[in-house]
């Protein structure tokens, strides 16, 4: 059997790669504490935004904006990432902060 040598710049380039893939995983994992923090300190707020957006738009977007923006920046985390919004959810979210910025 064979084992081929790598040579420097090949070395050097699989670190590289290497080391911006554990830089993303740490922005990634960040991103989902940020979440799960937020989640646990408006629990209550998220049950009742998600139990009213199918229907009572105007109330979930109340209670929305009663929350902190940073913690409405941490919940739109989408789902495949560990956020408690389904993506639908999210998208009616984002309706709101365009209907805040017009």
């Amino acid at each position: 059997m064979h084992v081929r040598q790598l040579n420097n710049t090949e070395t050097t380039a699989r670190e590289s790669h290497l080391q911006r893939e554990i830089v993303q995983l740490k922005r990634d994992l960040n991103r989902s504490k940020a979440c799960m923090a937020a989640l646990w300190l408006n629990l209550d707020t998220v049950l009742e935004i998600k139990q009213a957006l199918p229907e009572d738009e105007v109330y979930a977007q109340q209670l929305w904006d009663e929350l902190e923006y940073r913690d409405q920046d941490a919940l739109m985390l989408a789902p495949k990432f560990g956020g408690c919004f389904t993506t639908l959810e999210r998208m009616t979210i984002s309706k709101f902060w365009r209907q805040v910025g017009t």
